[in-house]
């Protein structure tokens, strides 16, 4: 098989991909549905922890996937899951107070942070690409939240703030 042939998405994973983030948008929604009949964030961030644990060990016991962890893994998977809640209430946080799509802009702003963390830990150099793509997306999305607070002369709505999203992507990344 050639190096062009195994590298295509196959239908159904592209399927997959597209349910998947179809699921993450409808949940998002329905969060910022029940945020605006009074659902506090640490709430929702607790229900859909259950409900994710709960699918994800359904699905480990279907498979008979063998559950154990080392003694070494221990100290990581607390922290692990201390990453996860912080960026789980940041996310739901953003979408209580921005609409939806901005709020999830915001979030998806992880792979720049990723590549910041890769050079700065790994010494990973970004490709040309990444790099004229990052100023692009940071003002974009600027722009879309409208950082700088309207047009001049007072006549725009406040700024929306989005320092709750930086610990978010930060965690996610």
């Amino acid at each position: 098989m050639s190096n062009a042939a195994s590298s295509r998405l196959t239908g159904a994973a592209f399927v997959t991909l597209l349910l998947t983030a179809f699921m993450m948008g409808a949940n998002h929604v329905a969060a910022r549905t029940a945020f605006n009949h009074g659902l506090d964030v640490l709430t929702a961030v607790t229900v859909r922890s259950v409900v994710t644990a709960g699918v994800v060990g359904l699905i480990l016991w279907q498979q008979k996937v063998a559950f154990q962890v080392l003694p070494q893994q221990r100290k990581y998977l607390v922290a692990v899951g201390l990453l996860i809640a912080v960026q789980s209430v940041c996310l739901y946080s953003a979408v209580a107070r921005l609409p939806v799509a901005l709020a999830l802009l915001a979030f998806n702003t992880y792979p720049l942070t990723t590549a910041l963390w890769a050079r700065l830990l790994y010494g990973h150099r970004p490709e040309r690409a990444v790099l004229v793509a990052m100023p692009v997306i940071l003002f974009g999305l600027a722009l879309a939240l409208d950082v700088a607070g309207g047009p001049p002369g007072g006549g725009g709505a406040p700024p929306r703030n989005p320092t709750v999203k930086v610990p978010g992507y930060t965690a996610y990344s």
